[in-house]
């Protein structure tokens, strides 16, 4: 303590020498200096207010960004719990349904075979029937997929897999081979 008060005292009796010209720039140097030193924590705490101001808007727009998701998310969510509740209550029966649309087409359906698969971790199980169309033009067959795949609620039933090969005999006709699928609880 008693160094820096000497070194303070030794400083004022060195300006009190000092002619009226000398202490008048030393006076001004120190008054650049500080107006200076004023300006650059004037910047700095310009920059920082700065940089905080583009941190808050790039975190307003990562908040924006989780509502937007967060509102997906839960529309996701309620689109999914309606589609549970309609698997769960799944009333469709692919035979009557695939009889009854190629009776109203007026198609021969032949080879209808059933086949049950579960799906990984759930209940559900995923109802096939294999079909085979023979002789039938594509007007006819685009008819049967529309009416099969509207037939029923909701959406449920759709054509999974589809194979169609030109008739060597008849270019014209096809044969159609395909997977009609449901979901139901198992």
């Amino acid at each position: 303590m008693n160094q820096i008060r000497q070194f303070i005292e030794n400083l004022i009796d060195r300006f009190q020498n000092l002619s009226d010209q000398d202490k008048k720039k030393v006076l001004g140097g120190l008054g650049g200096g500080t107006g200076l030193l004023v300006l650059l924590i004037i910047w700095g705490a310009f920059s920082s207010i700065n940089f905080r101001h583009r941190e808050i808007k790039r975190l307003e727009q990562e908040l924006k960004q989780v509502d937007k998701l967060s509102t997906q998310y839960h529309q996701i969510q309620a689109e999914k719990t309606v589609r549970e509740r309609q698997v769960r209550t799944n009333p469709v029966a692919l035979f009557s349904l695939i009889q009854n649309v190629a009776g109203r087409l007026e198609l021969q359906v032949s080879d209808l075979n059933e086949r049950k698969e579960p799906l990984d971790n759930t209940d559900w199980v995923k109802v096939s029937v294999q079909v085979s169309l023979k002789k039938l033009s594509i007007d006819r067959l685009n008819a049967f997929l529309e009416n099969i795949e509207a037939g029923s609620e909701a959406g449920l039933v759709k054509v999974t897999r589809l194979e169609i090969k030109t008739r060597f005999d008849d270019p014209q006709l096809l044969d159609a081979q395909m997977i009609i699928s449901t979901w139901k609880v198992s």
